[in-house]
């Protein structure tokens, strides 16, 4: 102790009775009862070994058997009682079998009987002497001063006849010492394993690694009462303790970006990207997830200590002061991540600091030594929702991105979720120690030697498998959501059968045929189909509707009668049950039947329309857009595309009229012939003379339609066109069967089979 001290009746007395001890030790072999634990025994009573006792007690135990054994005075009686919330001894408070978030707490009491001084080895109580100064940084007061006459005219006044009974310093005396230990160990999450709640997600791609810890926090209180054991009179009363918090932690904010093909077409394979990298939270950021703000800091050491005392004699309060100690090292700053990225924090060790507080001493150590880099960052993913995938992904620089997947987005509209978790922070290099060490001296009669290595990591060795997971009570799972994106299904007609016509295909065929066809409709989706066929002729529309329930590829095949010879377009759809339509048409032409070539002086009558009429209006009309359809002449070159515009074709005047037109006369009709069956779409045509089908009618026609187009053609190349198409228009149709047609019908150079 220092120069400064307070001197008083109890030092005298607890040095006469030998209760003096050094250290806490920790040797105390004894096994609790199960459960809460309340003992009560007297020092004159056989000592069990299950007795619990506080470091404090069993020091007295000692001394006085040792003193008894020795001769020596000790007091008639002293009594024992414990109480504790855990099983065990105070030491187990300390091991490694404490359950995090779990508090203890322990309470005792000794009593100890003193019939006359004598016994505490005094001839008489000594003066109760308070002496000493303030030490410096406490606040409070002491009040020095012998209050020696105070305490016996206070006994006096409690007990008018007491000093009738007993001389004065010559009394007997009980000292009730009392202690009260409270610990209370935090949650401790140091390597991911017991991480926020897998439920917690977030949206804003921000979650906190590592883990920070408040104590355990360690209250600590010690006290006496004296008093006279006939008549209850409380002489003094001391108390002293203090009270340890820290908090330590590290605590790192990450961002994870996932980013993909917004949107996302169903039945496509995705490969999203994503990014990581560290951030450096506010203190707003940090409330905002949960914890204490700690003023936004990363890593946490911070030590608070605050330890008082105080003093009644006579019910007058006689010292009353306290110390704060209070050590924030913390550090903030952004979580290093990728290649070169260390944390700035050099080595901190605070040595063994001691404080003189006159009727305490007190010494406190403290020491830290941090060395972190990361350049790994893990996580799992899974595809949720309408999508399907799942893997792990691994992030080495915050630069560069990293593709996940690949995620198949199955159906839509509808959302993928992409969930991230299982986040791990790998340390490369981590070597950290954290150790605390206490000296308690009240009055010189208790001092108290705590050293605890709370964790000492040296984790350079266990690299790259060292790593923490995301904050307890935080946010565990990313979601990146992207819409998914229904398809229009497709709707194809099989074109199997069907002539190019100007570019298109296109079905041919006789009024009364019965035509085949058939449609595929493919969808990505998970959706159900609804296929329809619409034949162009008039209500019912659509003709057919059939449902396919979640098919991704269905076929299937209609049969059906047209009946007017005329151009129809049949249609295809394949509807799903998002509404999307995917569609296919084809151009179907259907010739009438029992048709024979006719002259083109006929096909004027009969565009005419005066006198004797062999087709009706329709049928006019109908033969004409047949035409219209067929021949890359009408109406893109020259207008037949109504009965006055194809009359006036047909109608030249005098024969005085261009080779063009001439030309254009003898094409019309020859379509016309084609319209009302005469002329075979694929029928052969002999054009050497031989009698025998050695030319496509379709292919003389086209070449027909090349000549007149070509603005290069001489008149003799028109004419040699006009004549071609003349013979057959007036030779008639002979039946195929007798493989060529006679010479009254087309001379001698064309024939048609």
């Amino acid at each position: 102790m220092s120069a400064s001290t307070v001197r008083w009746a109890l030092l005298g007395v607890v040095v006469g009775v030998g209760v003096l001890f050094a250290g806490c030790s920790d040797d105390d072999t004894a096994v609790a009862p199960t459960g809460t634990t309340i003992t009560t025994s007297s020092v004159n009573e056989p000592q069990s070994p299950v007795r619990e006792r506080t470091p404090f007690q069993r020091s007295v135990m000692a001394k006085i058997t040792e003193r008894r054994a020795q001769g020596l005075p000790a007091p008639a009686d002293v009594s024992f009682e414990y109480s504790s919330t855990k099983d065990g001894a105070l030491r187990a408070g300390r091991g490694p079998t404490v359950v995090p978030g779990e508090e203890i707490v322990i309470t005792a009491k000794t009593v100890v009987y003193f019939e006359h001084p004598s016994q505490a080895g005094n001839e008489k109580w000594p003066e109760i002497v308070v002496e000493g100064e303030m030490p410096p940084d406490a606040t409070g007061y002491i009040k020095p001063g012998n209050y020696s006459n105070i305490v016996r005219d206070r006994m006096e006044e409690e007990a008018p006849d007491i000093w009738t009974r007993y001389e004065w310093g010559y009394e007997p005396r009980i000292y009730t010492f009392t202690e009260t230990y409270t610990i209370k160990y935090p949650e401790l999450n140091l390597d991911g394993k017991a991480a926020g709640a897998a439920a917690l997600s977030t949206d804003d791609g921000e979650l906190l690694m590592g883990f920070s810890t408040t104590g355990p926090e360690v209250d600590y209180s010690w006290g006496f009462a004296v008093e006279d054991p006939i008549f209850e009179i409380e002489l003094m009363s001391f108390w002293t303790g203090f009270e340890l918090d820290w908090a330590f932690g590290i605590r790192l904010p990450m961002e994870e970006c996932c980013t993909a093909t917004e949107p996302m077409d169903e039945g496509s394979t995705y490969w999203p990207t994503n990014k990581a990298k560290g951030l450096d939270w506010s203190a707003a950021d940090y409330q905002d997830a949960g914890l204490s703000p700690r003023e936004g800091n990363e890593f946490l050491m911070e030590f608070v200590l605050k330890c008082g005392v105080f003093l009644e004699v006579a019910y007058i309060s006689v010292i009353d002061w306290g110390v704060d100690v209070d050590i924030n090292n913390s550090k903030s700053f952004t979580t290093p991540f990728g290649p070169g990225a260390t944390f700035p924090l050099p080595s901190i060790g605070l040595p063994l600091k001691a404080w003189d507080l006159a009727v305490v001493y007190m010494a406190v150590g403290f020491e830290l030594t941090p060395h972190l880099g990361s350049t790994e960052f893990t996580a799992d993913w899974t595809a949720a929702g309408d999508t399907s995938g799942g893997g792990s992904m691994m992030f080495d620089d915050p630069t560069v991105p990293v593709a996940i997947g690949p995620v198949t987005a199955i159906d839509g509209p509808g959302v993928a979720n992409i969930d991230m978790d299982a986040f791990r922070y790998y340390f490369n290099t981590f070597l950290l120690s954290l150790g605390l060490n206490f000296y308690l001296d009240v009055f010189g009669i208790w001092t108290g030697d705590w050293t605890a290595d709370l964790w000492t990591f040296d984790l350079s060795a266990l690299m790259p498998e060292m790593w923490i997971g995301t904050h307890s009570g935080t946010p565990s799972q990313l979601t990146a959501a992207f819409d998914i994106q229904n398809v229009t299904p497709t709707a194809v007609i099989d074109h199997t059968g069907t002539f190019i016509v100007n570019g298109t295909p296109t079905f041919i065929a006789s009024a009364g045929d019965m035509l085949t066809f058939t449609g595929q409709a493919d969808d990505p989706g998970h959706d159900d189909l609804t296929l329809t066929w619409d034949y162009g002729d008039g209500d019912p529309s659509p003709d057919v509707s059939t449902h396919h329930t979640v098919p991704h590829h269905v076929s299937e095949t209609q049969q059906y009668t047209l009946g007017d010879a005329s151009v129809y377009v049949v249609t295809f759809m394949a509807v799903d049950d998002d509404g999307a339509v995917g569609m296919d048409q084809v151009p179907v032409v259907i010739t009438a039947t029992g048709g024979r070539t006719r002259s083109e002086g006929y096909w004027q009558h009969q565009l005419s329309r005066r006198g004797h009429m062999d087709y009706d209006m329709t049928a006019i009309e109908n033969a004409l857009a047949i035409v219209s359809y067929m021949s890359a002449v009408f109406n893109e070159e020259r207008n037949a595309s109504t009965v006055e515009a194809a009359y006036d074709v047909m109608h030249l005047k005098q024969n005085n009229d261009s080779m063009i037109e001439q030309l254009d006369r003898e094409l019309l009709a020859v379509w016309l012939n084609f319209a009302v069956g005469a002329c075979p779409y694929t029928g052969m045509v002999d054009t050497d003379g031989d009698g025998l089908g050695d030319e496509a009618f379709v292919n003389v026609l086209t070449t027909a339609e090349a000549v007149r187009m070509d603005p290069g053609s001489t008149d003799a190349e028109l004419e040699m066109q006009t004549e071609i198409l003349h013979q057959i228009n007036n030779g008639g149709m002979a039946r195929l069967s007798s493989g060529h047609f006679g010479d009254g019908y087309w001379g001698t150079d064309y024939s048609i089979q």
